[in-house]
């Protein structure tokens, strides 16, 4: 029984170690990298915004240059990495649609028409640039929902992650004192039915070897040493009537 319970000790165990390293993989590298590439995305919108209403003001073509990296094959190749690592997250990929709608409707709605206008000597009215900030502000909410439940993921998967790690250490410690119980119960069954036994067997044959023929030999313990006691009490009591036999015989002869 007790080895049983080993066994299921270190099964429970390997089967926690699998889930951790699974955990482990979602957690650093899904999560954390997904969260820090997030990051990266949404400064380079701000960056962006930053510079198309700076463009919009001063008609200067130089501030447009941090719409280059949004505009730039890694800047998609970010959202597609991104989309990658949560594709198990169906709840937190939705809230990144949603801020990738919400970024598309502020550039197709408001910064491509207007850097155009500008281009073709048009101005920016206050107005118009508060209607920017708004749509934009409304990316920013996006992706703020987006962050934060992105971030709620990961601290639960942290958690998770932590518990599985607890769960394996005292799984660990379990299986190492069931291995040691086991260990000990093996000992004391081996001395119990073999060592003790064949002690008794050993002590018994000594007295009889040394001169105590009358003593009979009684062991307790498994049938093959308790088999052999008898054998042995056996030759005892053969070497018992053969010395009578020869004391009987001495005692004939010399009554004759």
């Amino acid at each position: 029984a007790l080895g049983m319970v080993v066994v299921v000790l270190v099964t429970i165990a390997f089967v926690l170690l699998l889930e951790m390293r699974s955990q482990q993989r979602q957690v650093i590298n899904h999560y954390f990298t997904a969260v820090n590439l997030s990051n990266q995305h949404f400064v380079a919108q701000v960056d962006a915004e930053t510079a198309v209403r700076g463009y919009a003001l001063t008609h200067q073509t130089s501030t447009l240059q941090p719409t280059a990296e949004f505009l730039s094959p890694q800047y998609a190749a970010q959202l597609t990495r991104i989309e990658q690592l949560l594709h198990s997250d169906h709840a937190t990929l939705t809230r990144l649609k949603s801020w990738n709608t919400a970024t598309e409707n502020w550039y197709q709605k408001w910064a491509v028409p207007n850097i155009a206008r500008v281009r073709q000597g048009g101005t920016i009215s206050p107005a118009e640039i508060l209607s920017g900030k708004a749509l934009f502000d409304a990316n920013r909410k996006a992706y703020q929902a987006y962050s934060d439940q992105l971030v709620r993921h990961r601290n639960a998967a942290s958690s998770a992650l932590s518990l599985r790690t607890t769960l394996l250490f005292f799984a660990v410690i379990l299986a190492t004192v069931g291995i040691a119980a086991a260990g000990v119960g093996l000992w004391l069954s081996i001395r119990r039915w073999v060592i003790d036994p064949v002690a008794d067997l050993g002590a018994e044959t000594r007295l009889v070897r040394g001169g105590q023929l009358e003593h009979t030999v009684d062991v307790r313990g498994p049938t093959e040493i308790t088999d052999l006691a008898h054998d042995v009490d056996d030759m005892r009591r053969e070497i018992v009537a053969q010395l009578a036999e020869v004391d009987r015989n001495r005692d004939r002869k010399s009554v004759v």
